[in-house]
């Protein structure tokens, strides 16, 4: 069975009528498979509450017992403007490198997650706020390429940190329409960024630090607040695609895991849960 075509805007015609017949038929049919399909995650979020992908994450998240942590609004706001997510790309082609760092991109994301410790800031009871403007500045400053490639440093608390900064011409990520249409939906580039006086742009630290790969210096740090996690949620187990999520595991990494293990094994239907 097919989607068929009709004049949607013509005369109500025996034709237009078994079109709509038909496309109540397929979207019941749509409806039963993606229910099927939701079942076999095991979640208990009713299927009325799932719009999408993320909320299948979201399921997931209340299966275990995770209350997200509140923070104040102001804060929230600053930490959303300066969210830029990843991104990969080839920034020199057609010359030699001389020195390169062979670095696995397979789930990246993930693995960020796992290097970042984030799971513990998921986890906690509550999160706590600390002015480190002093000590993130000094520590940017002596921060190496070497210690980049140290997961130790990754794991560093200053990691988690939200600057403030007046930028200079240093190379950050900027939201802004770069072609077509002012109206078009801002998109997301590397530049060279300068800001006005009095203005100041939010940053997590880790975006900085890539400024300083990329143009050998960082923005003026005006301000930086550190997130320290405390305490730790009750956790409930739980089991999602046949993977058993324990209260004391990585949820990402165990899933991650379990993904990459699907894929080496190939046991019947594991394209579904990979």
């Amino acid at each position: 069975m097919k989607k068929t075509e009709a004049d949607y805007h013509g005369p109500v015609t025996a034709r237009y009528l078994d079109y709509c017949l038909n496309d109540v038929s397929l979207t019941w049919e749509l409806y039963e498979r993606c229910r099927g399909r939701y079942r076999d995650f095991e979640l208990t979020e009713h299927p009325s509450r799932v719009y999408s992908p993320a909320s299948l994450a979201k399921a997931a998240l209340k299966a275990r017992g995770i209350v997200p942590p509140t923070l104040p609004p102001e804060l929230t706001g600053r930490l959303m403007a300066g969210f830029y997510g990843g991104k990969v790309e080839c920034r020199v082609v057609g010359h030699e490198v001389p020195d390169v760092a062979v670095l696995d991109f397979t789930s990246q994301y993930p693995s960020l997650y796992c290097l970042l410790g984030a799971d513990r800031f998921l986890t906690a009871k509550r999160i706590e706020t600390h002015d480190t403007t002093e000590e993130v500045r000094a520590w940017t400053e002596s921060l190496t390429v070497e210690d980049l490639l140290k997961p130790e440093t990754w794991r560093d608390p200053r990691m988690w940190t939200l600057c403030e900064v007046e930028a200079d011409g240093e190379v950050l990520p900027l939201r802004s329409t770069y072609s077509g249409s002012s109206t078009d939906a801002p998109t997301i580039g590397w530049n060279h960024v300068t800001t006005e006086a009095g203005v100041t742009l939010p940053y997590m630290l880790p975006d900085l630090l890539a400024a300083r790969l990329l143009g050998e210096k960082v923005p003026r740090i005006v301000g930086a607040t550190t997130f320290e996690p405390k305490g730790q949620q009750s956790l409930r187990p739980f089991t999602i695609l046949g993977t058993e999520v324990g209260p004391s595991d990585d949820l990402i990494r165990t899933l991650t895991e379990a993904r990459i293990r699907e894929k080496r094994e190939k046991r019947p239907g594991w394209e579904a849960r990979a």
